[in-house]
């Protein structure tokens, strides 16, 4: 992805994150003004957004998949948690080095295995923010393709996100029945 295409699709996000959380934006908005005396309106706003980010990171993060994989904010709630879920679960395969040893750690401070697992992931998501946006839009082209939804186009720049939606149906047998990340048996060193 280019930097420009990645500039703009975050600052999308951020505008729809500012909608969503408006009196929360209103209200750092103003902040950012007091705080620098002669900030125009313009320069004001995407210290905002950045604030409000960091206030929402798991929403933002939602958000610009949304973006990346060019789908509308009318993804079903089924297909939002499966989707969610299993973006964090390919993370932690993927990331196995960063996780495995923040799920010992918290494991060993006495948490329940399916709150180790939430804590430990967490770390891993704001440590590839990049990576996991990527993967929660792949899941959500998967989901909506396989639920026959009004599925998106893929990527709205190139072919490339059309033929993984189509070919992910296939995939969508074996992957949407997979079981919750969170409940995972005691053994599993997940």
């Amino acid at each position: 992805m280019s930097g420009n295409r990645s500039s703009l699709l975050r600052k999308r996000a951020l505008r729809r994150l500012s909608h969503e959380q408006y009196a929360a934006y209103a209200a750092l908005y103003e902040q950012v003004l007091a705080e620098i005396p002669g900030l125009t309106r313009h320069q004001a706003r995407p210290r905002a957004w950045t604030r409000l980010r960091y206030e929402f990171p798991d929403r933002y993060l939602e958000l610009f998949a949304l973006e990346q994989g060019g789908i509308g904010t009318e993804v079903p709630p089924d297909i939002r948690g499966k989707s969610w879920q299993r973006a964090n679960a390919r993370l932690a395969d993927l990331r196995q080095a960063a996780y495995r040893p923040r799920y010992a750690e918290f494991r060993a401070q006495g948490m329940a295995s399916s709150k180790a697992y939430d804590r430990a992931i967490a770390v891993v998501r704001d440590g590839n923010a990049d990576l996991f946006a990527r993967l929660l839009a792949e899941e959500y082209q998967l989901r909506l393709a396989a639920s026959g939804a009004a599925a998106p186009a893929g990527d709205r720049w190139s072919v490339g996100g059309c033929e993984r939606a189509e070919t992910a149906i296939v995939a969508a047998a074996t992957t949407c029945d997979a079981s919750a990340p969170g409940g995972l048996s005691e053994g599993d060193s997940r």
